[in-house]
């Protein structure tokens, strides 16, 4: 996965999963990130990964918006 900062500078990052019963430690997910420079991005995405316009993201963001602000709405 990867993570989109939505134009943010800073900000945090959690991780969650959920299991119907907690497994041993020793089970547990190993989570790890990097950063690296923009340029770089699309050579460590595989080549099938699809793209979309700048136009298509902001139009993507508005419909997860809209999504966000019903399902929080006060009734």
């Amino acid at each position: 996965n990867w993570l989109d900062t939505s134009g943010h500078a800073e900000g945090f990052l959690t991780a969650r999963w959920t299991y119907t019963d907690t497994p041993d430690e020793a089970d547990w997910p190993v989570i790890s990130g990097y950063k690296l420079p923009f340029a770089d991005v699309l050579s460590r995405l595989p080549a099938d990964t699809p793209s979309i316009s700048p136009e298509q993201r902001r139009a993507n963001l508005a419909m997860r918006q809209r999504h966000v602000t019903k399902r929080f709405r006060a009734f």
